[in-house]
């Protein structure tokens, strides 16, 4: 297994199963997640244009693009790959703004810019051809 299937499963893994605790009602991590969510709301980067999410739509709609795109990243192509993970990037990128404006330690900021690190590897490197496919 090369190092590009090595980076995109754990990531992929990693994605698909915050995206499905963020959507499936059960258990305590799912309330943790929707407590939060209350949070992210309040520091929303386009909240000064008055856009304010509704925090149960926004843990959706993240939770359904994190369960898809991990889910892509683990078997797809890698063309559906390198699509699935600029959103990804992208949720990264909010998650490390959203931490920063909340307040929280650089532990907790840098756990998404790492996973960022990963899909930017994932996203550079896709484009070469897997004897696979």
């Amino acid at each position: 297994m090369d190092t590009f299937k090595w980076i995109s499963l754990p990531i992929g893994l990693l994605f698909a199963a915050a995206g499905a605790a963020k959507l499936w009602p059960a258990g305590a991590v799912h309330e943790h997640m929707t407590k939060e969510f209350v949070e992210y709301t309040k520091v929303f980067p386009l909240k000064d244009l008055g856009v304010i999410p509704n925090p149960c739509t926004f843990q959706c709609m993240i939770g359904a693009l994190e369960l898809v795109g991990g889910v892509l990243l683990m078997f797809g192509s890698y063309r559906l790959k390198k699509m699935s993970s600029f959103p990804l990037l992208v949720i990264m990128g909010g998650a490390v703004w959203t931490l920063y404006h909340l307040g929280q330690p650089a532990p907790m900021i840098a756990f998404p810019g790492i996973v960022a690190v990963g899909l930017t590897y994932i996203f550079m490197h896709s484009g070469e051809k897997d004897k696979s496919d």
